[in-house]
């Protein structure tokens, strides 16, 4: 809790603020343990995803991504930022042979932001072409980072505070035990497949393409620890993720697709699907079609994921709300979660794109 709320009050007030007190802090040691913001919306930050997917993209990109959630008194905000530089050997055709990545984030946890992260990566991705007209393509990725997370202990009340009626702040609390501020290098990897077979010049096939990909985060398993002179190393985060499109006529599709996290013994499970409706804009020049789309996906047992979004061949954004499903926070008032996302990319060329990919 912050400091400059605290009203002496008996009764409501310290049982309140005491509880609101453990939850903030086992929720921020849990988060803290993770040190691995997640978005709703996956696809649309790839880059935390799976650092292969720097190679699943054709053009020049941005992509930006905001989440918000609250959990009671408590609030979580986190920012993303990826860059994309697609690689190409020229020749008589280009061909398309990995990418280079910069990404940044920015975490806050806390009810005025008292645990702080700050990330930077840089992500280098190859493809490996089976065949040459990338029906089937795998891409393998590395990433290299570093992270600083600073905590405010000064900001939280503590049991030794604790009176009959409220907390007595006068009491000082000895911090030099705990490390205020530390910073962590962190490396992941991951491979991503993909089989369009689309692709095909000569061969009549079903518009359809299916991908999959597992990543690897801190393989090196940094000290995290916040207590001087210990040491608690950074578990590894393994991820696996696929689905598939399927283009139903010239302006329906479909793209279900799932998300397993597993990281020692906390695991995470997502599926659902998109749906995106095409409308085009202009009748004389086939690339001017603006999607709707609208997708659903169950975290289970923990929300309802619900996604509404607009986008055309090199625009797009989407909103996300969850919807709290899970039993063990139904005490918890004020829980909700919004995520917004936001994509730009430079095209190299205007013809439109049989399939999308994960980051377009």
């Amino acid at each position: 809790m912050h400091k400059s709320d605290y009203i002496p009050q008996p009764g409501t007030f310290l049982q309140n603020h005491f509880f609101w007190s453990l939850i903030f802090l086992l929720l921020s040691c849990y988060e803290m343990k993770a040190q691995t913001p997640r978005f709703s919306q996956y696809e649309a930050a790839p880059l935390m995803l799976n650092p292969a997917l720097a190679g699943a993209v054709e053009d020049i990109s941005f992509n930006v991504n905001y989440r918000i959630q609250r959990l009671g008194q408590i609030n979580y905000q986190t920012g993303f930022f990826s860059a994309v530089l697609p690689l190409y050997r020229h020749g008589q055709e280009p061909v398309q042979i990995g990418g280079l990545a910069f990404s940044a984030i920015h975490d806050m946890a806390g009810e005025a932001g008292e645990v702080k992260t700050r990330e930077a990566h840089l992500t280098a991705a190859y493809n490996l072409l089976i065949d040459k007209h990338r029906i089937h393509v795998i891409t393998f990725g590395l990433q290299g980072g570093y992270a600083q997370t600073g905590i405010d202990f000064g900001q939280l009340y503590w049991p030794s505070q604790l009176t009959y009626n409220g907390f007595d702040l006068s009491k000082v609390v000895s911090l030099d035990q705990y490390e205020q501020s530390f910073g962590v290098f962190k490396v992941a990897t991951g491979a991503f497949w993909q089989y369009t077979p689309a692709n095909h010049p000569f061969r009549a096939s079903r518009y359809f393409s299916i991908f999959g990909g597992l990543a690897v985060a801190h393989i090196n398993e940094p000290d995290f620890s916040v207590m001087q002179g210990a040491t608690q190393a950074l578990p590894r985060l393994f991820t696996f993720y696929g689905g598939s499109e399927h283009r139903l006529n010239n302006r329906i599709s479909l793209r279900p697709s799932f998300l397993f996290m597993r990281q020692r013994q906390q695991s995470q499970f997502s599926l659902g699907t998109q749906l995106q409706l095409a409308h085009r804009v202009d009748a004389s020049s086939p690339s001017e079609v603006l999607n709707l789309q609208l997708g659903t996906w169950y975290r289970f047992s923990e929300a309802m994921i619900f996604l509404v979004g607009l986008s055309n061949q090199t625009f797009q954004a989407a909103l996300s709300f969850d919807a709290i499903t899970s039993q063990e926070r139904a005490a918890i008032q004020h829980q909700q979660a919004f995520e917004l996302s936001l994509g730009y990319r430079f095209l190299r060329n205007l013809e439109p794109k049989k399939f999308s990919t994960p980051l377009f």
